[in-house]
């Protein structure tokens, strides 16, 4: 598992549950196919397609 990838998925993990979102919720917002996307990126595991982190990141208000 990439440190790279553990620490964005931490940052998308904290910053989402700053704003009170389930996983799902967040999903559903986004209009991703599933929450398994958000799971993944958090615990490390997998970087969504380009398209969705660039959801997630902006939504979230990731620092580029």
């Amino acid at each position: 598992m990439s440190n790279r990838k553990l620490q964005l998925g931490h940052l998308v993990k904290a910053l989402r549950e700053q704003r009170s979102l389930s996983q799902e919720d967040f999903a559903k917002q986004l209009n991703l196919d599933n929450r398994s996307v958000l799971a993944h990126l958090e615990q490390g595991i997998r970087i969504p397609s380009a398209d969705a982190l660039r959801k997630i990141c902006q939504t979230l208000a990731v620092p580029k």
